[in-house]
């Protein structure tokens, strides 16, 4: 079984995490596929668009770097989680269960101690 590496354009987006929106989209349209579906999640009522957007930078700046940088992971990562074989799907399956009780976990924890830093 070969395992599909991670895409170059996800680790760049996740390595530029201070740059501005305009670096940004100098990355994300160099790939037209995930620019597509960028700008239509962007334009859809999930990020409150009133109208379609039609520009990455504009998709980027509306929904702010850090969600767009989380939507360019999960676009890239999904082909990957959505794989065909039955030994990736139970990975992915149990490494999913295991990030919803971290996740549960650290927000007990926030909740028990409101002066730790989100990060």
């Amino acid at each position: 079984m070969v395992l599909a590496t991670f895409p170059d354009l996800a680790i760049e987006v996740a390595d530029n995490g201070n740059t501005t929106a305009e670096e940004l989209a100098r990355i994300i349209n160099t790939d037209a596929a995930l620019s597509a579906q960028l700008l239509k999640v962007a334009s859809s009522p999930l990020y409150r668009a009133s109208n379609k957007i039609e520009n990455i930078q504009i998709a980027i700046t509306s929904m702010g770097n850090r969600a767009g940088g989380n939507l360019i992971m999960s676009i890239t990562v999904e082909p990957m989680v959505n794989s065909q074989s039955k030994v990736l799907a139970n990975r992915f399956n149990k490494a999913w269960e295991h990030s919803v009780h971290v996740a549960a976990f650290s927000r007990a924890l926030d909740m028990s101690a409101p002066n730790l830093e989100p990060d």
